[in-house]
């Protein structure tokens, strides 16, 4: 399969739509089947069963599951204004405060 490469600055409003769009993708029973033990774990064991996937798929043990307010407002100063305000739009918030 060879990339493609698309020059942005050329590109009209439909091409870079067409672009970003993901292919579809379609899930396979074991996919499916995978998923579905995942929820169950977590609703069954809660906070542990978060911890033990968080371990098993990204290799990383967490101390805490909550995210401080120094984390977030760390988070905050890395976006730029225009990703803030495309996080906004989405809205995507921590709590009641917005990102």
């Amino acid at each position: 399969m060879r990339m493609r490469i698309l020059d942005w600055q050329t590109l009209d409003a439909s091409a870079r739509r067409a672009a970003l769009a993901r292919p579809a993708q379609r899930a396979s029973a074991g996919v499916n089947a995978d998923v579905r033990e995942i929820i169950a774990l977590v609703r069954r064991d809660g906070d542990a069963a978060l911890r033990h996937l968080t371990t098993r798929f990204d290799h990383v043990d967490l101390d805490e599951l909550a995210v401080t307010g120094v984390e977030i407002a760390a988070a905050r100063r890395a976006v730029t204004p225009e990703q803030h305000t495309a996080l906004e739009a989405h809205g995507f918030r921590h709590g009641e405060d917005e990102l």
